[in-house]
Parts: C-alpha cells; structure tokens; sequence
C-alpha cells in the first residue's frame, strides 16, 4: 500500500477550501502555493450518523480498505489507466477539529447533521479532475509577473477548462431466466427508466428525466447525443459541470440555454463566437462528449463488467442470500479474497462457454455464494462516476501526455468550426466496495420500481432509439 505515513506540511486547515460533500466525505481543495499540491483534493471521512459516531457495521469501509479494493481489484476490471490514484496520509484529531470549525459556515445546512469524523487516522489525497495543474500554476505565474492586468477580462480570465461528471448507471437489460414472468418487463425496460416513475410517486416535485442509460451505452452517435442533452435538461444527481474547478449550477428541466452561458466563453476562447448564443456553447460541448464517449472504451467495459457480474439479477441473488447463515450475511470479503472472486470470474468468462450462464437450480452452495460476490461488484461498477475534462491544447503544451496507450484515457479533439485542438482525459471514480448485507434493500428497492411500473399503461423499450430532442 502507498501510504505516507506523514505530510506535516498540509496539515493546515488554511490550505483547504471547500469543494463538496457526499453522504460519507467532504471533499476539500488544496489552496496553498506548493507546485506539487497543486490540483489536488483531500477526502476526509464523515461521522455515519447524527450522533456524531461511525457506526462499525455502517455502509462505509475504511480507507486503507477502500484505497486497496482500488488498485488491487477495480484494476482487474478497469484499465488502470482510468482510476484516480488514491494516497493516503496521516491527519490528527487536532487537524480534523480545527479543519471542522472552518467548514461550519461554508457547508450546506442540509449535510451538517453529519460532522468531520475526528478520530479517523487517515485522509486520502487524490487528484481534481475538474482543473489542470500545470494551467493553474501558469495563471498563477502570469498574475505574478503582471499585476496590472489582474482581474481584466482578456483571452487570459475566460475559462480554461470544462469537467464534466457523469453518473452513467446500467448500461444493460438483463437476461436472467430466473426473473418472476410477472415483471418480464426488466427484458426491455432499463432499470434507470422504470426507477424515474418511482421517484415520481414518491416524491410530489421529482421532475422526471428522458435520460436513458442504455443510449448513452449504444455507441450510436445519435443515441449518445441524445442522453447528454436529456441530462442537461434534467441532471438530478447524474450530471455535474465543472469550469475551472467551480460547479455551475443547472437547473432541472428548465431550457437548456438558461443555465449554460459560461459555455459560450469558453467556446469563444476555442472558436471565436463572440456573437453566439449560449446555445451554441451547449451544442459544442454535446458534440465533444459524444466523440470521446463513442470512441473511448471505459463506458463499454463498464457495461460488459456490469452485465457479466450479474447474470442472474437480484431476483436470482436474494434467494440464495436469504439462505446464508447470519456470519455469512454480515462477512465482506477481504483484499484476498476479493482477488480469488475476481481471478474465478475472470477465468470464467474467457471461457468457451461463457454466453452460457450456470443453470440457477443447479448451483452449489459454494457457487451460490460466488455469484453474490459477483452481484455485490456488479453495484459498484454500476454506481460509479465519469468525468471528462476538457481545455484548450498551446501550441506548446506543457501538461504533457497521460501514460497511456492513445486512445486509453486521453486523447486530442477538434470542434468542426475550429482549427484548434482541444485536450481531454476520462476518469472513473466512485469506485467504492458494497456491503454484502446492502442485498436485502436492493431486492426491496427493485420489487418496488417493478410493481409500481406494471401499474402504468406505460411501454418502452430501452434496448431501441429514444426521443431525439431537437
């Protein structure tokens, strides 16, 4: 495990600005002058409850397990070339407090109820995929040397870089024979559109979504384009945009061009539409991110890896789970372990008769068992993150290549209307282990979003083109 058992120097609460927070982190920006820190994050663990504890049998792994679930299984799966290396460091409950009292003003009112777990022993460090470096300590270096043109709009103050994160979801139907007949209707009806009109009933201002998963999966450009702007009109929390490292707020199901001026600076930058409508900066940043999206490879691993993982659908899973003795129930692989599930299914499926799943009925215990290990990673893959980040190339660039094979993780791009390049990288994140005895919920939550949906005169199948909005 790459720890650094002690960087004494960022453990100054002065140095870190908040970003954003989730359920179980808090996500701070590096604020300091040190070149070697710049572009990085802090993740630093939250309290799993109001009552300021971490519960031990909570939803949430150590970082130390999370780091190594990581590098040393998601890697088996996920060309390494797409994970957001994690480091971790040594943080003290002096830190974590004052750290805290810096945050009490700056952090939502609706994430307060859960506080800064003062006694963890670790943080993670890890990159901000939402900036460039090396541009970053450039505008530094260039405000330094001409304080006079500080805070003027030139080409220089316009935005640099676009991120954009996308929460893609599953990428397939299943195809489990062990699905109850009465909801046959999983075969052509993706899990993502039935959950919307779930959400709906249960929630009096949810706004639906047009948004499809299994369009943004298609590798059709039409199909891809189509999804991108259903996320941007509706993004719920599948899609955030990033310029310079600030999130834009977008509304929900509002018109496009109401929410996205800040696009058409940065294409002005690229193109020189000084006159174009916000729209324009819209239309531009849709077409990029279909091409990287069709051409790249990550979203059709995820796919593969998500449907091979589940073969037998949580209605095949929780039977066997149901079964399981309560230690069985309660125990979360180990590192090694995971490595042993991982190296059975990866021989599995190079297997000659891979397209041919294990008859259900005829599983062995011990099998029952790995095929739960294989659903419980499936829902990883399936709740992780993208983000692409976008920024002009120089005629000199100096953030330099990514080391990866071309085409793997990173690449150049050129808009029609324009001669010059434009430099992208794709990045998985979220990519945090499940617990075993999450199984229960899942099975609850998809009986619920099957039987509500069998309710509705609705019929839509997911596997063909969607709604192309104009």
């Amino acid at each position: 495990m790459d720890i650094s058992t002690s960087l004494p120097e960022l453990l100054d609460p002065s140095l870190w600005v908040y970003k954003s927070e989730g359920n179980a982190n808090i996500v701070l920006s590096y604020a300091g002058s040190d070149p070697k820190y710049a572009g990085i994050v802090l993740r630093v663990r939250k309290t799993q409850n109001e009552r300021g504890i971490v519960s031990e049998d909570g939803d949430i792994f150590s970082l130390e397990h999370e780091h190594d679930f990581q590098r040393h299984i998601i890697s088996k799966l996920i060309n390494s070339c797409y994970i957001s290396q994690m480091q971790l460091i040594r943080v003290t409950p002096t830190f974590l407090i004052a750290l805290s009292n810096s945050l009490s003003t700056v952090r939502p009112p609706s994430r307060q109820h859960k506080d800064l777990d003062t006694s963890q022993p670790w943080a993670a460090l890890m990159s901000d995929h939402t900036i460039v470096p090396e541009l970053q300590i450039n505008d530094r270096a260039h405000a330094e040397s001409n304080p006079e043109t500080h805070g003027l709009e030139s080409s220089e103050s316009l935005p640099k870089v676009i991120a954009v994160e996308i929460k893609p979801k599953w990428g397939f139907l299943p195809v489990s024979p062990v699905i109850n007949p009465a909801h046959s209707v999983k075969y052509t009806t993706c899990r993502y559109c039935m959950h919307q009109h779930w959400k709906g009933r249960k929630h009096e201002h949810h706004i639906q979504s047009s948004f499809c998963p299994l369009d943004l999966y298609s590798k059709d450009p039409q199909r891809v384009r189509t999804s991108l702007k259903s996320l941007l009109r509706s993004p719920q929390n599948n899609l955030k945009l990033f310029v310079d490292g600030m999130p834009i707020m977008l509304g929900q199901g509002q018109s496009i061009d109401k929410s996205f001026s800040v696009l058409e600076s940065f294409f002005r930058r690229i193109v020189g539409e000084s006159e174009a409508p916000n729209v324009a900066g819209v239309d531009h940043l849709v077409d990029l991110l279909t091409t990287i999206i069709v051409s790249d490879s990550l979203l059709q691993m995820l796919k593969y890896h998500q449907q091979n993982l589940d073969q037998y659908d949580i209605e095949g899973i929780f039977p066997w789970y149901d079964k399981l003795e309560l230690d069985t129930k309660l125990h979360d692989p180990s590192i090694a372990e995971w490595n042993e599930i991982v190296q059975t299914y990866l021989r599995r499926i190079s297997s000659p008769d891979a397209e041919m799943p294990r008859d259900w009925a005829e599983c062995s215990l011990t099998e029952q068992l790995h095929y739960i290990y294989e659903f419980v990673l499936s829902a990883t893959l399936k709740d992780c993150s993208v983000i692409i980040t976008l920024w002009p190339e120089a005629e000199e660039d100096s953030y330099g290549r990514i080391r990866c094979d071309p085409g793997e993780g990173e690449g150049t791009i050129q808009l029609p209307s324009s001669t010059r390049l434009l430099r992208y990288k794709i990045r998985i994140v979220d990519i945090d282990p499940k617990r075993l005895g999450k199984i229960p919920s899942y099975f609850a939550l998809d009986q619920n979003i099957v039987r509500h949906f069998r309710t509705l005169n609705v019929h839509k199948d997911c596997s063909l083109q969607s709604f192309t909005f104009p």
